[in-house]
């Protein structure tokens, strides 16, 4: 989510404060964390398979583990995998500040 902020901010589609505060929300919640070890296997088959990093593919072996869509402020990421596995662009729905 940092890098979310940190390219609204230099694309000035929010202030460094508005980014900064809402950091600080993210930092006050409590989150769920998943190993990566389980996901590894099909991670390799979605890397292989588009193209993409092992790092892009975890998340869309967690997203498929969990039989949901993947929301993703990769526009690339978005692109090689749209109609192979449900994927979507962050930005089309949210404004990150």
């Amino acid at each position: 989510m940092g890098n979310l902020f940190w390219k609204a901010v230099r694309q000035r589609r929010c202030s460094r404060k508005e980014a900064e505060d809402s950091l600080a929300l993210l930092q006050a919640g409590e989150w769920l964390t998943i190993p990566s070890y389980g996901l590894l296997s099909q991670a390799f088959e979605v890397a292989l398979e588009f193209g993409r990093t092992i790092h892009d593919s975890l998340y869309v072996a967690l997203a498929a583990e969990f039989g949901t869509e993947l929301i993703t402020a990769d526009q690339k990421l978005v692109k090689a995998l749209t109609g192979h596995l449900p994927v979507s662009w962050l930005g089309r729905t949210f404004s990150p500040c």
